[in-house]
């Protein structure tokens, strides 16, 4: 099988790097979360380009594609999934991931037809809007931001600092490391690739301006393809409450929405298995 390799894509603000699959069906679009990279959804990708062909880019400020400060709001990257999907000849489904999650609600209320169905991932919406000062991810995202762009510094130490970082405990003024409540390995890849993220891209995020521009009121209603929502549990990581996850189904038009109770915000990660499932019966719906 051919293997899946990086182009650069040219867009309006800059390039895009893209990894592309092989022509083994249906065009697939992958839009990872804040602070990650195309590499990320490596768990799904072999398996799915047995019968699609995937694309997958490393966001603006991400990895290897361009930067732009101040262009860096939920909305902004939109338009980069916009020129993802003009590489498609046919109708895309979109799997997001997060920050790629609300990304492909937007794109495919713009693109109408041109999306065929989403794969929805823990979407934050409104956990990291204005309300993020109320939950330990702006410590979190306030730590990441000081490590990005270390290009120059050895993975593992990025690694070491980020374990470091303190976040609120459950209970009480108490504070937990980073590393108590992640592993070594995924500590790891996050400090690969925040070497490969502009610290301004975590400018609106820590302001609670990230949601500018983006009403998912308006924008959900607008995405008719068919949707399955994957959902993890807020005590284990998750970002999307129950209520907050059964708004987003009932705005959606054709949303099936599934709870993995045991699971937290890295489903493809901690649940491969499970969301790899249910991704593949959702696309042959689909195709």
């Amino acid at each position: 099988m051919t293997a899946i390799l990086e182009q650069s894509v040219p867009t309006p603000h800059g390039s895009l790097n893209v990894a592309i699959g092989p022509e083994n069906g249906p065009p697939l679009l992958f839009l990872h979360g804040v602070c990650r990279r195309w590499q990320d959804f490596f768990p799904l990708l072999t398996p799915l380009s047995l019968r699609w062909q995937v694309i997958v880019p490393d966001f603006r400020g991400h990895g290897a594609s361009y930067r732009k400060p101040g262009g860096y709001r939920v909305i902004d990257y939109v338009e980069d999934a916009l020129a993802c999907l003009s590489l498609a000849p046919t109708p895309a489904a979109i799997y997001g991931h997060s920050l790629g999650a609300m990304v492909a609600c937007g794109a495919a209320a713009a693109a109408g037809p041109r999306v065929r169905g989403l794969i929805l991932e823990d979407p934050p919406f409104d956990t990291l809007g204005a309300g993020i000062f109320r939950t330990a991810f702006h410590s979190l995202f306030c730590g990441m931001q000081l490590l990005a762009g270390q290009s120059d510094r050895p993975t593992a130490e990025i690694a070491a600092d980020m374990a470091e970082i303190r976040l609120p405990g459950p209970q009480g003024p108490a504070t937990v490391r980073l590393g108590d409540v992640r592993d070594a390995v995924h500590l790891r890849f996050g400090a690969r690739c925040l070497q490969f993220l502009d610290p301004a891209v975590l400018t609106p995020l820590t302001a609670g301006a990230w949601l500018d521009g983006y009403d998912k009121a308006i924008l959900l209603p607008r995405a008719q393809c068919p949707a399955l929502l994957l959902v993890g549990n807020v005590d284990r990581g998750g970002m999307l409450p129950g209520p907050a996850a059964a708004t987003v189904a009932t705005l959606l038009p054709d949303c099936a929405l599934l709870n993995l109770e045991d699971g937290g915000h890295l489903l493809h990660w901690s649940h491969t298995q499970e969301v790899l499932n249910h991704t593949t019966l959702f696309l042959e719906s689909i195709r």
